[in-house]
């Protein structure tokens, strides 16, 4: 089960003495703070973290510059234009791609050539983000070829330690105040339902530090 930048297991290792870990009573709870938090993060650096074969975006194509939202980048297998909806998309060249810097997943082309006019789509079909475990080890019961623990896709980028050591802390942080006994973050002698909204706003300082370094600034 993905719980945001892991699998639950590993959440639970993080957050649970070890006697409690194999107990399922707060599996619910600890995998809405994983995954909050790293919606967080995303909200936050304004991009996408998890690893995606094949994904799909689209982007205004008045431009000769696009930054995709799942980077580093690893293939670029397709960009397409729509110049309006009854002509459908159109396939465009590759080779007109001047460069492509796949750590920031920023495909350049051609300078004072913009891809299409303001109203013109550009769609961009790639496999770009950070690999992590999202299976548990009772998945596929040791099969090597579908089972715990998957194996890396040639080419992929594990989720960097820092960015996963600030998740495990601000989850720790958001598990300390967490009303066990009902469905809020305790926070000041008041509850606050959890959000990912919210828990931009609650950061660490030091978790905001780490982060810092991985938000993806808007190109203009």
């Amino acid at each position: 089960m993905n719980a945001g930048f892991a699998n639950l297991t590993s959440l639970k290792t993080y957050l649970l003495a070890p006697v409690l870990r194999s107990r399922t009573d707060w599996d619910a709870a600890i995998t809405i703070i994983g995954q909050g938090v790293a919606t967080a993060f995303e909200n936050y650096c304004g991009r996408k973290f998890m690893r995606a074969a094949g994904n799909v975006e689209i982007i205004p194509a008045d431009r000769c510059q696009f930054l995709l939202s799942r980077y580093p980048l690893e293939t670029l297998t397709a960009v397409d234009l729509k110049m309006k909806e009854s002509g459908g998309w159109v396939a465009q060249d590759l080779n007109n791609i001047i460069s492509i810097d796949q750590a920031n997943g920023v495909i350049n082309f051609p300078e004072q050539a913009d891809l299409g006019p303001w109203y013109a789509q550009a769609r961009f079909t790639y496999t770009g983000g950070f690999f992590w475990e999202q299976l548990e080890p009772v998945d596929g019961a040791g099969n090597p070829t579908a089972g715990f623990p998957t194996a890396v896709p040639g080419g992929a980028a594990l989720v960097p330690a820092d960015l996963l050591e600030a998740w495990l802390m601000q989850c720790a942080e958001n598990w300390k105040l967490k009303d066990k006994l009902g469905q809020g973050i305790t926070i000041e002698e008041k509850v606050q339902r959890i959000s990912a909204a919210n828990l931009v706003d609650n950061l660490l300082p030091q978790v905001k530090s780490r982060v810092g370094q991985y938000v993806r600034y808007s190109l203009t």
